[in-house]
This record gives C-alpha cells, structure tokens and sequence, in this order.
C-alpha cells in the first residue's frame, strides 16, 4: 500500500500475507489491479470509502458503501468492485435472477426489485463484464 500511496483499514476477519515473485519489474499501473486480484484470490477485497479503502472478507462485500452505478457505465476490467443498478424493460427481473445467479463470482451478489422490475449486481467489473452483464444490452434495450 505504501507503493500505491493509498490509505486503507484491514478488517480484523482478513489475515494473512501473500508473497509476490515476478520476472522484472511491475509497472506502477499494474499495482492496483494486482493487489485487487491478490486479495480476491484469497476470499477478500478492497473498497473505496472516501479517500480510504477498506479491506474486508468478500461475504461481507454487498454491506459496503460501493457508490451504484447505472447498466452501461464502463468501469473497466479488472477485480475492482462495482455495483450496477440495472432498470429492466423486457424481463421480469425474478426470472433474470435466475438467469443470471450461475455467471457471479465468488462474493459477487444479485438483488431483485420485483415491484420496480430493477436488477441490483455487485460484483467485479471482470465478472460482469465476462458474464455479458455489462452493458447489459440484451436486458435494457432487448436485444
């Protein structure tokens, strides 16, 4: 963290340490999205909170204040976390739930608003990405 000049706060349930081998140097870019990916790996994630982060245990991810954002936003792909709040025209969103339950990642969360017809995803942008869940074309605009 001192590398990635980040502020954060360790959950006490997060233990461990991780060791980290690579054949030449780590481009500061990559040092993010490796610590992300390390921490996932090992049942944990990171979540932005203001100006810190705070390292929790992935069940304990859809309690966190992730800011929402809307079907279509790019958030990149990596193991950052991100919550989509996803309004659906053509299906109802019990049956999506469904649908789409199988495609989380571990940690990842899947809440249905019946009365609203409304999708809420928290997951990492990888997973929602992999699972087509981003920009969720074919349940927004039905194709």
């Amino acid at each position: 963290a001192s590398e990635l000049k980040m502020n954060y706060v360790v959950d006490p349930a997060v233990k461990g340490s991780v060791n980290i081998n690579t054949l030449g140097e780590v481009r500061r870019g990559d040092l993010f999205p490796l610590l992300q990916m390390l921490l996932r790996i090992n049942g944990a994630t990171a979540v932005q909170t203001g100006s810190f982060f705070r390292v929790v245990p992935l069940q304990n991810l859809q309690r966190m204040p992730i800011m929402p954002t809307s079907a279509g936003t790019s958030a990149g792909l990596d193991d950052r976390i991100v919550m989509n709040v996803i309004p659906l025209k053509f299906v109802s969103a019990a049956d999506m739930t469904k649908i789409l339950t199988p495609f989380l990642s571990e940690g990842g969360h899947l809440f249905s608003h019946e009365s609203g017809n409304i999708l809420i995803v928290t997951d990492s942008s990888r997973s929602m990405a992999r699972a087509s869940f981003n920009p969720y074309r074919m349940l927004v605009e039905g194709v």
